[in-house]
């Protein structure tokens, strides 16, 4: 199946007029700092970078990675400049006003709108002269950042869909560990069995659709999350519709996963890892948050990664993601391109990657660091997973207004797990609101 994005052809100048009135009322505050990269006084060459890798176990990784990167390259600089938060909204604003950064963590789902306006730059050709080895990255970017012979991103933040239990709760509540032969049913009764609430529930609630569900309905389809011409919303495809209704009734009819509105309470108290609380036996999210887990949980509690159950399907392949480092046009205007290429390889190298491999940040993506005891060894002791899951897995199907299509069909899945609408007609409102968006592109 491919997963190469058609373009539709917009300047440069129509879209930074679109963001810039899709931004309007974005507080100032929210931009990077406008000061121009390039020659300093003090001869150095300054590179901002654009990161949410900053606190945390990975705010670790990074301060460690541009340390190095700055001894090893006198005379380049780097301006860490963090991008959390309000991630889309304030790339808009900075695109738009001419502050973006020239090297930038940037998410897939905007890439098609970028990369048409020319905002992200082609790195293929400096990869070339630095005599790149590309064949080194498992499984790379998503395929929306290799078009035509030409390269926008490299791959960074390599996550893959993998599950994680409670081996403490388990004990508690007498349920045997996973093992390779669990299904979808044994999830579901095992969560039956550790279920008390509103304390204790079996799972963390599956609302996210790169994540959790998303995962469920690709190893349970044959179909993309859209069709290949990019016209139809596969959600009523049987296996979509399938892993859709059995992610609503595990809040709503079984209720061993609590409804969102726990989540959001236990988020505004400042709880962003729910599992990390103990509360839950069982949590489907991607394998950038082990290293969270690791510094949250501490010796709290016993956790691993349990064997990722079989879909009806039979299949066990869910969803990879990279999010790579682009660098953007704005470096070619400043003169700092190739110093800013350096730095996203720097990223993207071995001693940086094996760091990642160590801390657990995300999944390395060199293919001899994933192999290694760096990244396999405990904890946890099932790090095997991930690798046996992104044999298997498929990379993310971007387009233009994926944004946009992604965000309502999140919204009609959110009105099935609160219970305002049937899983029936849930699926029927995810095909019809995100086949509006396709429509429209």
């Amino acid at each position: 199946m491919s997963n190469l994005w058609t373009p539709r052809r917009m300047s440069r100048r129509s879209f930074l007029a679109t963001t810039a009135g899709a931004a309007a009322g974005l507080a100032v505050a929210g931009c990077g700092d406008d000061s121009e990269s390039g020659a300093q006084a003090d001869g150095k060459v300054q590179i901002r970078f654009a990161t949410d890798w900053t606190s945390g176990i990975r705010g670790e990784t990074m301060e460690a990675a541009l340390a190095e990167f700055e001894e090893q390259n006198p005379d380049i600089s780097v301006k860490l400049e963090p991008i959390g938060g309000d991630y889309f909204d304030k790339l808009q604003v900075q695109f738009s006003g001419g502050t973006v950064a020239d090297v930038i963590l940037f998410e897939g789902v905007l890439a098609a709108e970028y990369i048409e306006a020319g905002l992200i730059a082609d790195m293929s050709a400096t990869l070339q002269k630095l005599n790149v080895d590309e064949s080194v990255w498992r499984p790379d970017v998503p395929e929306i950042f290799k078009q035509d012979g030409k390269r926008y991103a490299v791959p960074f933040q390599l996550t893959q869909s993998v599950w994680f239990y409670n081996k403490t709760l388990f004990e508690q509540k007498d349920v045997p560990p996973p093992d390779a032969s669990w299904t979808w049913d044994d999830v579901l009764e095992a969560a039956k069995q550790i279920t008390e609430p509103p304390d204790i529930y079996g799972l963390t609630t599956v609302s996210d659709m790169m994540n959790a569900w998303g995962a469920l309905g690709l190893a349970n389809s044959d179909q993309h999350w859209v069709s290949e011409d990019l016209t139809e919303t596969m959600f009523a495809d049987p296996g979509w519709a399938e892993a859709i209704t059995w992610a609503i009734e595990l809040t709503q009819r079984h209720q061993v996963a609590p409804p969102p509105s726990t989540s959001e309470a236990m988020e505004r108290s400042g709880v962003t890892n729910p599992f990390a609380t103990g509360d839950y036996g069982m949590r489907l999210h991607n394998s950038g948050q082990v290293g969270e887990h690791l510094l949250d949980i501490g010796d709290r509690f016993e956790w691993d990664l349990m064997p990722t159950p079989k879909a009806p399907s039979g299949r066990i392949n869910g969803l990879w993601n990279d999010q790579g480092n682009v660098v953007t046009s704005l470096a070619e205007e400043r003169g700092v391109h190739e110093q800013a290429v350096k730095l996203v390889l720097h990223l993207s190298g071995e001693s940086v990657q094996r760091q990642i491999a160590e801390d657990r940040g995300s999944t390395p993506t060199l293919q001899s660091i994933q192999e290694s005891d760096s990244y396999l060894s405990a904890p946890p002791e099932n790090m095997q997973v991930v690798l046996d899951n992104l044999e298997q897995s498929t990379g993310p199907l971007y387009f233009t207004q994926f944004l946009n299509w992604m965000q309502e069909v999140r919204k009609q899945f959110e009105r099935g797990l609160n219970g305002d609408l049937s899983p029936e007609d849930t699926i029927t409102a995810m095909v019809d609101g995100g086949n509006k968006i396709l429509q429209s592109r």
